[in-house]
């Protein structure tokens, strides 16, 4: 998984945004509570709809099951919200 990641520095931080898309529109994040990469305070601002479970920073490995019941939860009330 690593291999196939690009690094991360500080330049990342440098990026501005005009209009931020979580704002307008319903947006998800499941944080994982046993994190160490990103703090659990720093997640719960990311998006309206949060949910916790347990897990390391790579979640979709670490519990799998929970990420796919999440994503299905999602397609669910995207589902249900289209006219």
């Amino acid at each position: 998984m690593a291999d196939a990641q690009r690094p991360w520095n500080l330049s990342a931080l440098e990026g501005k945004v005009s209009n931020s898309a979580w704002k307008a529109k319903p947006s998800w994040y499941l944080i994982p509570r046993d994190d160490r990469i990103i703090p659990l305070q720093a997640q719960r601002q990311m998006a309206a709809k949060v949910r916790e479970l347990p897990g390391s920073h790579a979640i979709y490995v670490s519990n799998p099951e929970a990420v796919a019941a999440v994503i299905t939860e999602v397609m669910q009330a995207s589902a249900l919200a289209r006219p």
